[in-house]
């Protein structure tokens, strides 16, 4: 993508204009005087002020298990059932 120098003037004059109107409509809702682009901070003034968060000195402790997980492990894995060798449990049905 070879672009002339023309077409990239063409661009930044155009984001340019929409910049200037953009200001203008916020200080004409606002009721704000218009600044000049230059004075304009890059960094927005909230995030400019604010400390960095701290991070947690220790990290969070698991908490204990409560409920069905309290005594899940108790049970312990399913076994299968053997099936009788004398057939009783046809002579039921």
């Amino acid at each position: 993508m070879n672009q002339s120098p023309d077409a990239f003037n063409q661009v930044k004059a155009i984001l340019g204009k929409l910049d200037r109107s953009i200001t203008e409509a916020r200080s004409r809702r606002l009721g704000t005087p218009v600044e000049e682009p230059e004075a304009v901070s890059r960094i927005p003034p909230q995030a400019a002020e604010r400390p960095p968060e701290p991070l947690p000195a220790v990290p969070p402790t698991p908490k204990p298990a409560t409920g069905y997980a309290k005594h899940r492990g108790q049970f312990g894995r399913a076994k299968p059932l053997n099936k009788p060798t004398n057939g009783s449990w046809r002579a039921n049905d």
